[in-house]
This record gives C-alpha cells, structure tokens and sequence, in this order.
C-alpha cells in the first residue's frame, strides 16, 4: 500500500491538529465542518486555516487516509523538519538539538520519535545516528539529519 503524501504546509497544519490529542475520528470532524475560526480557536490562534481547508476539501480521502494511516512529505525543507520537530515531538532549537550549516545536530528521540520522524521526512534527507542512552524507561537516539 503507498503512502499516502500531503504536500508541506498541509501536513504541518494536520500535525498542529493532531498534536491537540484529537482522536482519527475528532480530528476528521473538526475539518469537515470546514470551520477556519473554529481551528485557530480549538488548535493555532495563529495559523491561517482557510488554505488548509481548501485543500482538505479538495483531497477529502488523501486527508482521511493520513489521518488513519500516516502520511509523508513528497517535499520537506529544513525548516519543515525544524517546524515537523516542534509540533509533534516538542522539540526546540538549542534546548533540545542544534542548527548549524543546514543541519540538525544532537537531536535526542526515543526510538518510536525516530521511527515516526522517518516514515514522513523523504529519502533525500539522511539521518546519522550519533549516540544511544538508555535511560529509566526507554532508549534515547541521538541524531543529526543532514541532506543526503
């Protein structure tokens, strides 16, 4: 079964909607009320919704199926993956990884956070594994991510 692949920008608004703790079945209903106000006001203040859900309207099924079963990113910038380690993992710069020269350094994930963050960042990027720890409850990965 291929992946299915949601275009930059739209697979970081879902992540912001995901990160919430919205279930597959919540989540897929706060979009299909196609209601713009209703996200900034339940996810991201912030965010501009409305071209997110155009998009989700235009690709009902490809949004439903990166809901249910994962998604990747047929393109992703670094600042997508700077954005991607945010969202979805917590992660800021300085704090918990380095950015120099076009590269993440001493990222540190648990082995699920690696292997979800390589289902969805394209082969073009290479991660190098530069350490292990393991701690009180599960092994912790230290990572760069260069382009490849």
């Amino acid at each position: 079964m291929q992946k299915t692949k949601l275009p930059q920008p739209y697979g970081l608004r879902l992540e912001m909607i995901l990160a919430k703790g919205f279930s597959a079945d919540e989540a897929l209903k706060l979009i299909r009320r196609n209601d713009a106000a209703e996200l900034r006001e339940k996810v991201n203040p912030e965010t501009a919704w409305e071209s997110f859900l155009e998009y989700a309207n235009a690709h009902e099924e490809a949004i439903e199926a990166a809901v249910r079963n994962g998604y990747e990113f047929p393109f992703l910038t670094i600042g997508g993956i700077r954005s991607l380690l945010s969202i979805k993992f917590g992660k800021s710069e300085e704090r918990d990884y380095r950015f120099r020269d076009g590269r993440i350094e001493r990222l540190r994930l648990t082995r699920p956070e690696l292997e979800s963050l390589r289902k969805r960042v394209p082969d073009y990027w290479r991660f190098a594994e530069t350490g292990t720890e393991v701690g009180r409850s599960e092994e912790t990965v230290e990572i760069s991510i260069m382009l490849a």
